[in-house]
């Protein structure tokens, strides 16, 4: 899960125009190239897109070999879960 903040981060940052003017005066400039951010958006749009769909796939599968997939349909955490992964998708 942890490894999802960074990415989340540079979603957001990445489509926050004015921020991203401002980093542009910046010697941040000389190692990312803010003028491109929505090809970057795109890129981490399909990494957070694959790692839910495995995290997704691991919980369902554990759930699964334990004999609880029940908890998918009947438990907040399956419920909310299903949603995000079929939303995330989208």
């Amino acid at each position: 899960a942890f490894f999802d903040y960074p990415l989340y981060m540079m979603m957001f940052l990445s489509k926050a125009h004015n921020m991203n003017n401002i980093f542009r005066r910046t010697i941040l400039r000389e190692w990312i190239d803010f003028a491109d951010m929505h090809h970057i958006h795109s890129i981490f749009g399909v990494v957070i897109g694959v790692e839910t769909m495995f995290h997704s796939f691991f919980h369902i599968y554990r759930w699964s070999i334990n004999s609880d997939i029940h908890l998918l349909w009947k438990t907040g955490t399956g419920i909310t879960g299903s949603i995000a992964a079929f939303v995330t998708t989208l």
